[in-house]
């Protein structure tokens, strides 16, 4: 567990799916990782118990898993994303929604004259 919990990565996802579940196109975006690496680090925090995922379409959704045990939980609520993380993440990356987030509706250009 603290193996898994002492990657600077894998503890950036975890803070990451504190705010809200994430699919793994959003977490390739926010964390600046290939999608094979995020992954790969998904299934490390699968296999020790941290995260949970849900399939919708050909999608994997994950979150973090409502039982953790109480030290995992504190050493969580410990970490901090940098703000460029954060300022990021409420945003989000143009492009780099999947299909199944709503894009942002955009303003015409007689709207931003006004």
């Amino acid at each position: 567990m603290f193996r898994v919990l002492g990657d600077d990565t894998r503890l950036a996802i975890l803070a990451l799916l504190r705010v809200r579940e994430l699919c793994v196109c959003e977490m390739t975006a926010l964390v600046g990782l290939s999608q094979a690496a995020v992954s790969e680090h998904l299934r490390r925090l699968k296999d020790a118990g941290l995260v949970e995922d849900q399939r919708r379409g050909t999608w994997a959704f994950y979150r973090l898993r409502s039982d953790l045990p109480d030290y995992v939980r504190a050493a969580l609520e410990s970490v901090e994303l940098p703000a460029e993380d954060v300022l990021r993440f409420a945003e989000m990356v143009p492009g780099a929604r999947c299909s199944t987030v709503p894009e942002p509706a955009l303003t015409s250009s007689a709207e931003t004259k006004e």
